[in-house]
This record gives structure tokens, sequence and C-alpha cells, in this order.
């Protein structure tokens, strides 16, 4: 049944999705993210990461029921580099998989920038 559940999956068309979806948000986001971000064209993103100091940012994502991953201290531990905790706390992976849609990316830009 799994093998059935993925070989029904268009895993080009989810491609194409996701890095639409990336590109939407990196050029709505040009100046707000703090990581300088410039992937090769034929990647296929998970997640977009979005830095940013604003501590009520994920809260408000949140609230407008845009949800978000965020690592867990034990990663912060594991990493063991010098900032890591800063730069997890920081971190916002912003949805972008193929069921985002337009209106999606839209509240997503709106939220960001307000």
């Amino acid at each position: 049944m799994t093998s059935e559940i993925l070989r029904s999956l268009d895993y080009e068309g989810i491609a194409v999705k996701r890095q639409r979806n990336f590109w939407a948000l990196n050029f709505g986001l040009p100046h707000r993210n703090r990581i300088r971000l410039e992937p090769p064209l034929d990647f296929v993103p998970m997640i977009y990461p979005f830095f940013s100091q604003n501590d009520a940012l994920r809260s408000k994502l949140i609230a407008s029921k845009i949800y978000t991953a965020q690592h867990s201290t034990g990663l912060r531990l594991e990493l063991g580099w010098r900032g890591s905790s800063f730069f997890l706390q920081n971190l916002i992976p912003l949805p972008i998989d193929q069921r985002i849609t337009k209106e999606d990316l839209d509240r997503i830009l709106d939220t960001v920038l307000k």
C-alpha cells in the first residue's frame, strides 16, 4: 500500500510547486531575511529559512494559523558551535510545501511584513 501511494505522487509537480513557493517568499522578503539565500535553481526546498530577531514573529504566525517548526533545545546542544542557540532560536522555517497556495503565501508575507 505504501509503495502504491508513493508511486501515485507527482514528484516533478511537487518539486516545481515547492520551488515556486520558495522563490515567492524569497522575492517578497528581500530586505527582511537576515540570511542571504542563493541556492541553485534545481534544488527542491523543504522550507523557507527566515532569520529574524523579532521575538513576536513566531507568535504572530501561529495566531494567523501559519505553523512553523521549532528545533528542540537538544539540537541546539548537539550542534555545539558558539551562536547555534541564538541562530536556531531566531530561525523561522516558513512553510512552502506543495499544498501552499498563492493566498497562503500572501498571508505569510503580510504577517511577516507587519
